[in-house]
């Protein structure tokens, strides 16, 4: 991965619901620029702030909308995006995260790309414009983080412990636990779980349990004399390497040994994140580190 990336945690408090703010470079180079990339599901939702265009077009979908500051909802189809250069930064909420900080009804975002004043108001306006304006990312990161942290105890009455907690447990099985067994342990019912899922996720426990399992499925090295593409099913619960091979189409457009060749591109970060480190790797890396694989995650300055 070319030093083209970096991205900061937010505070203990926000960190429940957002994984990172991040920087990148990436479509500086003039190879990236003006030109269609791929990106596939992450499991992710992100806020994009930029003053310059940017071109996504989701696979089904009849056009492709142009943006500048956007937030890009829950993918469960693959997309292309085109930018003319790298935006300001971008915030990566976590799955879950984005139902504390807003009364939206979270199926309304599953693969749509909104303004952001339909999910926060419109005082998001002055954020963007303070983030513009501002010389420096700690001064932008003490402007998101003081806005999040306003808007999360706006919405205080929307939490969910019992949801965050079943959530937190499916990720920790990285997809691979029944939904019936998920409701059994937490005294709940499968109908009551999924409600849950769709007011707060806008899927169904079964859905997104599946691309958990495909994102840390897709997380791993590319195939090659330590994995097979069935090594790489078996481990992660799929019943065999055609099971493999339905799901990864599905999800990415492609078949897995074409994705596994393909170039990751801006993407290349957030999977590595997930196989080379936990999510709470310690922060601060150094310039040494900056040149590998490894993404580089520091906590707010």
């Amino acid at each position: 991965m070319k030093d083209y990336y970096r991205s900061y945690r937010p505070s203990a408090i926000l960190n429940n619901y957002m994984d990172c703010v991040w920087e990148e470079k990436f479509f500086d180079q003039p190879r990236n620029r003006n030109c269609f990339h791929r990106i596939v599901p992450d499991n992710s939702i992100e806020l994009v702030i930029s003053a310059d265009p940017i071109e996504r077009r989701t696979e089904g979908a009849p056009e492709t909308g142009r943006f500048t500051s956007h937030l890009a909802g829950f993918k469960t189809r693959p997309q292309e995006i085109k930018l003319e250069r790298s935006c300001l930064l971008a915030i990566r909420f976590r799955a879950h995260g984005l139902y504390r900080f807003t009364g939206i009804d979270a199926r309304e975002l599953i693969d749509c790309n909104v303004s952001p004043e339909l999910i926060f108001g419109r005082d998001f306006y002055e954020l963007e414009e303070q983030l513009l304006e501002a010389d420096s990312t700690p001064e932008r990161l003490q402007l998101i983080e003081k806005f999040f942290l306003r808007k999360m105890n706006r919405w205080m009455r929307l939490a969910d412990p019992l949801f965050e907690s079943v959530l937190q447990r499916l990720e920790k099985e990285k997809g691979t636990v029944a939904i019936s067994v998920l409701a059994r342990q937490f005294r709940i019912s499968v109908k009551t779980l999924e409600r849950k899922f769709l007011q707060h996720l806008g899927l169904t426990p079964k859905k997104y349990s599946r691309l958990v399992r495909l994102f840390h499925a897709l997380s791993v090295p590319r195939p090659g004399t330590r994995l097979s593409l069935t090594d790489i099913a078996y481990q992660h619960g799929y019943y065999d390497q055609m099971h493999f091979i339905k799901e990864v189409k599905q999800f990415t457009g492609m078949v897995p040994g074409r994705y596994f060749q393909k170039d990751r591109g801006i993407q290349e970060p957030i999977f590595n994140q997930y196989h080379y480190t936990n999510r709470h790797q310690p922060t601060g890396l150094s310039r040494q580190e900056a040149g590998t694989s490894r993404p580089i995650c520091r906590n707010w300055p």
